[in-house]
Protein backbone atom coordinates (compact mmCIF):
# COMPACT_ATOMS: atom_id res chain seq x y z
CA UNK A 1 0.00 0.00 0.00
CA UNK A 2 1.11 3.28 -0.80
CA UNK A 3 2.13 5.85 2.47
CA UNK A 4 -0.07 8.77 1.81
CA UNK A 5 0.85 10.82 4.77
CA UNK A 6 4.44 11.82 3.01
CA UNK A 7 3.47 12.22 -0.57
CA UNK A 8 0.38 15.02 -1.02
CA UNK A 9 0.40 14.22 -4.88
CA UNK A 10 -0.42 10.91 -4.69
CA UNK A 11 -3.16 11.52 -1.75
CA UNK A 12 -4.22 14.23 -4.75
CA UNK A 13 -4.72 11.73 -6.82
CA UNK A 14 -6.10 9.04 -4.74
CA UNK A 15 -9.05 11.84 -4.27
CA UNK A 16 -9.69 12.30 -7.24
CA UNK A 17 -9.87 8.51 -8.33
CA UNK A 18 -12.17 7.90 -5.01
CA UNK A 19 -14.28 10.62 -5.58
CA UNK A 20 -15.25 9.23 -9.10
CA UNK A 21 -15.80 5.84 -7.41
CA UNK A 22 -17.73 7.17 -4.73
CA UNK A 23 -19.83 9.21 -7.61
CA UNK A 24 -20.54 5.74 -9.66
CA UNK A 25 -21.22 3.82 -6.48
CA UNK A 26 -23.81 6.93 -5.43
CA UNK A 27 -25.70 6.19 -8.57
CA UNK A 28 -27.31 3.04 -7.05
CA UNK A 29 -27.52 3.94 -3.58
CA UNK A 30 -31.61 4.98 -3.58
CA UNK A 31 -32.33 1.91 -4.45
CA UNK A 32 -29.66 -0.14 -2.48
CA UNK A 33 -31.11 1.80 0.58
CA UNK A 34 -34.80 1.42 -0.54
CA UNK A 35 -34.14 -2.21 -0.43
CA UNK A 36 -32.97 -1.74 3.32
CA UNK A 37 -35.72 0.08 4.23
CA UNK A 38 -38.28 -2.02 2.53
CA UNK A 39 -36.83 -5.18 5.05
CA UNK A 40 -36.80 -3.17 7.93
CA UNK A 41 -39.08 -0.49 7.96
CA UNK A 42 -38.87 3.01 8.58
CA UNK A 43 -39.34 2.32 12.58
CA UNK A 44 -36.48 0.38 13.16
CA UNK A 45 -32.95 1.44 13.58
CA UNK A 46 -31.54 0.47 10.33
CA UNK A 47 -34.34 2.83 8.24
CA UNK A 48 -34.08 5.35 10.80
CA UNK A 49 -29.92 5.03 9.26
CA UNK A 50 -30.73 4.95 5.80
CA UNK A 51 -32.71 8.00 5.70
CA UNK A 52 -30.27 9.89 7.61
CA UNK A 53 -27.64 8.97 5.21
CA UNK A 54 -29.28 9.45 2.42
CA UNK A 55 -26.93 12.30 0.98
CA UNK A 56 -23.76 11.30 2.14
CA UNK A 57 -21.82 9.81 -0.25
CA UNK A 58 -22.13 12.74 -2.60
CA UNK A 59 -21.06 14.95 0.40
CA UNK A 60 -18.03 12.73 0.77
CA UNK A 61 -17.56 13.26 -2.81
CA UNK A 62 -17.57 16.93 -2.48
CA UNK A 63 -15.04 16.69 0.80
CA UNK A 64 -12.66 14.47 -1.70
CA UNK A 65 -12.75 17.54 -4.33
CA UNK A 66 -12.36 19.64 -1.77
CA UNK A 67 -9.26 18.37 -0.63
CA UNK A 68 -7.77 17.89 -4.22
CA UNK A 69 -8.83 21.37 -4.63
CA UNK A 70 -6.95 22.60 -1.37
CA UNK A 71 -3.82 20.50 -2.55
CA UNK A 72 -3.38 22.89 -5.83
CA UNK A 73 -5.92 20.25 -8.32
CA UNK A 74 -7.83 22.75 -9.95
CA UNK A 75 -8.71 21.02 -13.39
CA UNK A 76 -10.04 17.79 -12.32
CA UNK A 77 -11.01 18.45 -8.70
CA UNK A 78 -14.77 19.50 -8.74
CA UNK A 79 -15.30 17.30 -12.64
CA UNK A 80 -19.18 17.93 -13.13
CA UNK A 81 -19.31 15.02 -15.88
CA UNK A 82 -21.32 12.28 -14.27
CA UNK A 83 -18.98 9.08 -14.13
CA UNK A 84 -19.96 5.59 -15.46
CA UNK A 85 -22.12 3.40 -13.39
CA UNK A 86 -20.57 1.23 -10.76
CA UNK A 87 -21.37 -2.61 -11.65
CA UNK A 88 -22.14 -2.64 -8.15
CA UNK A 89 -24.75 -0.04 -9.06
CA UNK A 90 -26.45 -2.01 -11.92
CA UNK A 91 -26.82 -4.73 -9.70
CA UNK A 92 -28.90 -3.11 -7.22
CA UNK A 93 -30.87 -1.64 -9.50
CA UNK A 94 -32.23 -4.23 -11.41
CA UNK A 95 -32.98 -6.11 -8.52
CA UNK A 96 -34.91 -3.07 -7.36
CA UNK A 97 -37.31 -2.98 -10.48
CA UNK A 98 -38.40 -6.56 -9.79
CA UNK A 99 -38.69 -5.72 -5.53
CA UNK A 100 -40.38 -2.41 -6.51
CA UNK A 101 -42.83 -3.90 -9.08
CA UNK A 102 -44.01 -6.35 -6.08
CA UNK A 103 -47.39 -4.71 -4.23
CA UNK A 104 -46.06 -4.34 -0.53
CA UNK A 105 -43.41 -7.17 -0.63
CA UNK A 106 -40.97 -6.31 2.58
CA UNK A 107 -38.62 -9.33 2.52
CA UNK A 108 -35.56 -9.33 -0.06
CA UNK A 109 -34.91 -12.66 -1.41
CA UNK A 110 -32.17 -14.10 -2.07
CA UNK A 111 -30.52 -12.65 -5.23
CA UNK A 112 -31.61 -9.04 -3.84
CA UNK A 113 -29.93 -9.92 -0.91
CA UNK A 114 -26.42 -10.76 -2.52
CA UNK A 115 -26.78 -7.54 -4.69
CA UNK A 116 -27.35 -5.12 -2.02
CA UNK A 117 -24.54 -6.52 0.05
CA UNK A 118 -22.40 -6.52 -2.42
CA UNK A 119 -23.00 -3.08 -2.76
CA UNK A 120 -22.65 -2.16 1.23
CA UNK A 121 -19.42 -4.09 0.45
CA UNK A 122 -18.25 -1.71 -2.67
CA UNK A 123 -19.06 1.31 -1.10
CA UNK A 124 -17.53 0.44 2.77
CA UNK A 125 -14.36 -0.32 1.03
CA UNK A 126 -13.98 2.69 -0.42
CA UNK A 127 -15.27 4.66 2.50
CA UNK A 128 -12.41 3.57 4.38
CA UNK A 129 -10.06 4.69 1.72
CA UNK A 130 -11.26 8.20 2.15
CA UNK A 131 -9.91 7.96 6.49
CA UNK A 132 -6.85 6.88 4.48
CA UNK A 133 -6.92 10.64 3.04
CA UNK A 134 -8.10 12.23 6.21
CA UNK A 135 -4.92 14.28 6.86
CA UNK A 136 -4.47 15.88 3.75
CA UNK A 137 -7.83 17.16 3.99
CA UNK A 138 -8.66 21.09 4.61
CA UNK A 139 -10.30 20.25 7.72
CA UNK A 140 -11.11 17.01 10.13
CA UNK A 141 -14.37 16.70 8.31
CA UNK A 142 -13.62 14.04 5.87
CA UNK A 143 -11.91 11.34 8.53
CA UNK A 144 -15.23 12.45 10.65
CA UNK A 145 -17.93 11.56 8.00
CA UNK A 146 -16.16 8.94 6.46
CA UNK A 147 -15.90 6.80 10.03
CA UNK A 148 -19.45 7.52 10.52
CA UNK A 149 -20.93 6.41 7.58
CA UNK A 150 -18.54 3.43 7.63
CA UNK A 151 -19.89 2.56 11.03
CA UNK A 152 -24.08 3.27 10.36
CA UNK A 153 -23.50 1.39 6.85
CA UNK A 154 -21.29 -1.77 8.73
CA UNK A 155 -24.69 -2.13 11.04
CA UNK A 156 -27.22 -1.76 7.79
CA UNK A 157 -24.76 -4.47 6.39
CA UNK A 158 -24.58 -6.58 9.07
CA UNK A 159 -28.44 -6.97 9.80
CA UNK A 160 -28.99 -7.50 5.72
CA UNK A 161 -26.73 -10.38 6.12
CA UNK A 162 -28.49 -11.66 9.05
CA UNK A 163 -32.01 -11.42 8.20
Amino acid sequence: MIQLHDQPDVAVEEAIRLRTRLRALAAGQTEAFGLLYQEFGGSSSIGTAVNQMASRLPFLAFLLADLAWTNGERSSAHDETLPERAAEVDAVCRVFRHHASERRRSVMDSEQRTAVLAYLDAVLVEVGRCIDLEEHAPSPRLGREARAFATALTGMRRAAQLQ
